[in-house]
């Protein structure tokens, strides 16, 4: 384990590192996502980098996010918010059917402080710095008076299920896959909940 990790608030020169986390985290989908979105000319990168920097109302801005450094270099990052306790589907009818059982997991999980982003670059993984942003993320979640902590994961993503099952996270419900262009994963998504 590293003898210290530094949790600062994200910067806009942090931006290309959110965009390469996130879509770690999210295996893919969120580089996707921003492919159908694209102008002519214009990457999904320049999409994905250009929405967290500068779309102020959507939980991905770059001011939600935390970023983890060890020996001034970035290792990691985290983004959560409280979620709506009334959350309809029809809220985000704008985004494809992939999204369907994300959401219908989010919905179950309302009025949590939702971790929607934790990921640790692969050179810093298996050194404790997963865990340490989990532990950030409850101290936040419990500063916004959360009384519980919710994230989901594939079930393809072993490492990080068995990471936040070890950190107390509960399996509360699961929902199957949708494929998305691109993607190799089967299986479920799970959300899962822990008491902050």
């Amino acid at each position: 384990m590293y003898k210290s990790v530094l949790f600062r608030p994200a910067q806009p020169f942090d931006v290309p590192n959110l965009v390469c986390l996130i879509d770690s985290a999210g295996r893919g989908l969120p580089v996707w996502l921003w492919s159908t979105l694209r102008q002519p000319g214009q990457s999904a990168i320049e999409v994905g980098r250009q929405r967290i920097l500068t779309k102020t109302d959507h939980p991905f801005y770059y001011k939600n996010w935390t970023v983890a450094e060890v020996d001034g270099a970035v290792a990691g990052a985290l983004m959560g918010c409280v979620t709506s306790e009334s959350y309809r589907r029809d809220d985000a009818n704008e985004l494809p059917q992939v999204f369907v059982p994300l959401l219908e997991l989010e919905a179950l999980a309302g009025g949590s402080w939702y971790l929607n982003v934790l990921a640790v670059y692969p050179e810093f993984r298996g050194q404790g710095i997963g865990t340490a942003l989990l532990s950030e993320a409850e101290a936040i979640a419990r500063a916004t008076g959360a009384s519980r902590i919710s994230i989901i994961v594939e079930d393809a993503n072993a490492g990080a299920f068995k990471l936040y099952l070890r950190f107390g996270f509960i399996e509360q419900a699961r929902r199957p896959y949708i494929p998305f262009p691109g993607s190799m994963d089967e299986g479920d998504w799970i959300l899962l909940i822990k008491d902050t």
